[in-house]
């Protein structure tokens, strides 16, 4: 079985920024979410 090479070993660093952000993205929604299913809607203190 051959090991596939990465499709972007070149990545560049904007790329990988970009990477990164939305990754964070979509790890603070999901950390919104799952706390607001715990404790009901944010209210008007917490944005």
């Amino acid at each position: 079985m051959r090991i596939l090479r990465p499709l972007k070993v070149r990545r560049t660093e904007r790329d990988g920024y970009e990477w990164v952000r939305r990754y964070n993205q979509a790890t603070l929604h999901r950390l919104k979410a799952a706390l607001e299913a715990e404790a009901g809607p944010a209210g008007p203190d917490y944005p």
